[in-house]
């Protein structure tokens, strides 16, 4: 889960007390509305929502024409609460200060923001989304300087009715290199961990990145989709970082912080593509006033995320007065106890669960995934194996009712590699994981702990490299990837 925390502008997450208001959240006047590849539930006018709604969709369409990025459509839904209140962001332990948070789960993409009219908003969401974008194109260890520059070069991006401007100014960046100029370009283009980096480096090489995104999509004489494969495909064959750049984009490393520190100094606005969207789809939009039940399970889920469990646990209750959301609401109340490490609390809410929604295969999944993590915590072996093979058994009823879930693989097969008694069916599992879900963190990180655990060190490596080339510095999922690696390298 990643909050919206940029290199120059620091937003905390603070967890706070519940208000007096707390039940607010659910007395307000929701909608939710379905376009094509997006969800959105919103507190909002209804007229903003659709308004949010064109954008993305409209972004979407600029991503495929700006960008050789072609895998645009997600294997999960990608669901997006926005809060017209700044008192809900307390109710569910975010502080108002908060822009909003971009999870990419295994079951769906979920985005939290307040009102999303403003930019800074916008532009931070956009930034964590094409990052998912960028990963959703398979195994290809992009560089560090491509992940960022490229998402903050579209994250600026500008909608109107029938066309969407790319590439204005980013103030804070022309700031950061005005006051403390640029690192050395070999260190740039050829970093992929910037956990070494101190806070102004880590700036410095964000604004840098961006500045030659920026220049390289402005080229008018070259293509920087095909200069960009060029480039991969001379480092995939071994090259360095640096000569596969001057080969590839016909750029001398060297001038090139002359040449960068003249481009900027141009009217800006002026280098930006704008574009003119004549046929532009018809973006087929459907909105609805969700019930009492559907907002309880909507904001449960929220609060989990976030361990407001008492709060989570309340709204779950309000949804198990729909018939509809009963099951998956027995289910999430279970999770609140899970979470707080009372299995013994949690079983009777899971098989009350599995007794109303045996069918679905959500509910599966989540009752599989409390005797997974049960057997996680236990010390006793003996029991640590009864769970995970019962465990396995709810995986396989999810999988009969839906073989298309990238979570369901990854995690049976994450059952393998903890009992370690079928390391190739663990890894099978979850590379089927990868190759539904390519963009996922915790997918990469399993298939890369299978890799270890089955000794196939190279492919540990390699999948740790992976992970490093865009997980943010210091969080879980690098050090994740750090641990993997240094095991690998130590055993190669």
């Amino acid at each position: 889960m990643t909050l919206f925390v940029r290199p120059c502008l620091l937003l905390v997450l603070v967890l706070s007390h519940a208000t007096a208001n707390a039940q607010a959240i659910f007395e307000r006047d929701w909608v939710q509305l379905q376009s094509a590849n997006f969800t959105i539930h919103s507190t909002m006018s209804e007229a903003d929502t659709r308004e949010l709604a064109h954008y993305l969709e409209m972004f979407r369409v600029a991503v495929a024409v700006v960008t050789s990025i072609t895998a645009l459509d997600s294997p999960v839904p990608t669901n997006i609460i926005v809060l017209k209140h700044s008192a809900d962001y307390d109710t569910l332990g975010l502080s108002p200060r908060t822009a909003g948070v971009f999870s990419a789960g295994m079951r769906e993409n979920f985005v939290l923001l307040r009102d999303s009219r403003g930019d800074y908003e916008r532009t931070t969401m956009l930034h964590e989304y094409v990052h998912q974008l960028v990963k959703h194109q398979g195994t290809a260890i992009y560089p560090r300087w491509f992940h960022e520059g490229l998402a903050e070069y579209l994250s600026t991006a500008e909608v109107s009715e029938d066309s969407i401007e790319v590439g204005l100014i980013n103030t804070s960046y022309r700031y950061i290199l005005n006051r403390y100029g640029q690192l050395s370009w070999s260190r740039v283009l050829s970093a992929q961990n910037l956990q070494n980096m101190s806070q102004i480096d880590t700036a410095q090489f964000y604004a840098q990145s961006w500045l030659l995104v920026h220049y390289l999509s402005n080229r008018e004489d070259r293509n920087f989709g095909n200069d960009m494969a060029t480039y991969m495909n001379l480092v995939t064959q071994g090259e360095e970082p640096k000569f596969a750049f001057e080969k590839a984009f016909d750029i001398a490393v060297g001038p090139l912080q002359r040449d960068l520190s003249q481009y900027i100094k141009r009217n800006f606005r002026m280098k930006s593509m704008e574009l003119e969207l004549s046929d532009s789809p018809e973006f087929a939009m459907t909105t609805t006033r969700p019930g009492a039940a559907d907002v309880g399970l909507l904001v449960g889920n929220a609060a989990l995320r976030f361990g407001k469990l008492v709060f989570a646990r309340q709204a779950f209750e309000r949804a198990l007065e729909s018939p509809e959301t009963r099951a998956r609401a027995s289910a999430g109340i279970g999770d609140t106890f899970k979470f707080d490490d009372n299995y013994v609390a949690a079983l009777p809410h899971f098989d009350r669960a599995l007794e109303l929604g045996a069918d679905d295969p959500a509910v599966q999944l989540d009752i599989a995934e409390y005797w997974h993590n049960r057997a996680e915590k236990t010390p006793n072996s003996e029991k640590k194996t009864t769970w995970l093979k019962r465990a396995r058994k709810h995986y396989v009823a999810s999988w009969k009712l839906d073989d298309s879930r990238a979570e369901t693989y990854a995690m049976l097969g994450e059952t393998y590699t903890l009992l370690g008694d079928n390391h190739d069916r663990a890894v099978d599992m979850l590379q089927i994981a990868d190759s539904i879900l390519p963009s996922n963190a915790s997918i990469q990180i399993m298939l890369a702990n299978a890799y270890l655990a089955g000794g196939r060190y190279a492919d540990a490596k390699q999948q740790a490299l992976l992970v490093l080339s865009w997980a943010h510095v210091g969080s879980k999922t690098a050090k994740d990837a750090e641990r993997v690696l240094t095991a690998a390298e130590a055993r190669l």
